[in-house]
């Protein structure tokens, strides 16, 4: 391997490392905030969300390297930073913040001259972030102005 190929190898593994960790605090705000919402859509939609970014963070940890498996050993964020005693519409909010963010993460590592199959394992994310998003926003517009959802 030439420098350059050592380089962007560290460069994809950093990408895939910072987005593995990503998708499991992500997965964790999102079963904290799916056991906590009152509203069963919002449960469902959250329990399937959260499944999904574990899923997701498995297939990155397996694209990992050697040398650099193992990511973080403790979360990087509080899961849900939300009041104990937000309502369903709070809790929407975190969620749908936690997932722009990662999609600026994602698109950052996208930016990158990255191996071909990382890079297709990370557009499938992105396009899997872009169908929650409209998800979210249609459950979103179910919410009335007391912080609940319409049931």
């Amino acid at each position: 391997m030439s420098p350059r190929d050592d380089s962007a190898a560290l460069n994809a593994d950093a990408c895939v490392t910072a987005l593995a960790d990503h998708c499991e605090d992500t997965a964790r705000s999102m079963t904290d905030c799916a056991v906590r919402a009152d509203h069963m859509a919002l449960q469902f939609l959250l329990t399937r969300r959260a499944a999904a970014w574990h899923r997701w963070a498995g297939e990155l940890a397996a694209l990992r390297s050697g040398a650099a498996r193992g990511g973080s050993a403790t979360p990087t964020s509080n899961p849900s930073a939300v009041d104990d005693d937000a309502g369903d519409a709070a809790l929407l909010a975190a969620c749908e913040q936690r997932e722009s963010r990662a999609l600026r993460l994602y698109r950052d590592a996208l930016d990158e001259d990255l191996p071909r199959i990382l890079r297709a394992v990370l557009l499938r994310h992105v396009e899997g972030l872009h169908d929650s998003r409209a998800q979210m926003r249609r459950l979103e517009a179910e919410t009335t102005t007391d912080g609940g959802l319409t049931r």
